[in-house]
């Protein structure tokens, strides 16, 4: 009995000690403040062959997507961006309303960027960080603007990872019922 409530309040404590670190302190906003978009969202990958994907088209950009990520990832939403950026509290970050929530990954396809770090490549995937319902993106880090930009596409997680995750859940709680046992 004394060790299981050790053990409780013992993960008690890691689980507040991981909520209070992370807090929205870090968040990014928009609009004054009024609006928490999350933190900048990761680069996975971007392309740097652009005639790969000349003139692509859904079906190509997913292909690409899934040879990064692996597996078969659908394309839940696509859209033009053209003034849809808000410029975030941090200079040269902005962030778009991606329309949908729960996206953990999404990618923009941009102009052919001419010269800088990201000389070449016109299509970048990011993994969504934060605010799943927001994409946040350190244009400044890329060297691009985003007036760049000419669509925003929003992957979803494949439902495999789902089932993976409820089976999991099982496996767990027939373990919690036999240790309780």
């Amino acid at each position: 009995m004394i060790l299981k409530k050790k053990l409780f309040y013992g993960g008690l404590s890691v689980l507040l000690t991981i909520v209070l670190m992370t807090g929205t302190g870090w968040c990014l906003t928009i609009l004054g403040g009024s609006i928490d978009v999350g933190g900048t969202d990761t680069l996975v990958a971007s392309l740097y062959n652009p005639a790969s994907l000349d003139n692509s088209g859904d079906a190509t950009e997913i292909a690409w997507v899934n040879s990064v990520l692996g597996g078969t990832w659908p394309l839940a939403t696509k859209f033009d961006t053209d003034g849809l950026w808000y410029q975030t509290d941090k200079p040269g970050v902005y962030a778009i309303n991606l329309g949908v929530a729960d996206m953990p990954y999404f990618y923009i396809k941009t102009g052919n960027i001419l010269s800088g770090t990201n000389a070449g490549s016109d299509h970048f995937l990011f993994a969504n960080n934060a605010n799943t319902n927001w994409a946040v993106i350190d244009f400044s880090a890329l060297g691009i603007e985003t007036s760049k930009v000419s669509h925003i596409a929003a992957v979803p997680e494949p439902a495999t990872l789902l089932l993976l995750g409820f089976g999991l859940l099982g496996i767990a709680g027939i373990g919690r019922k036999r240790f309780n046992a």
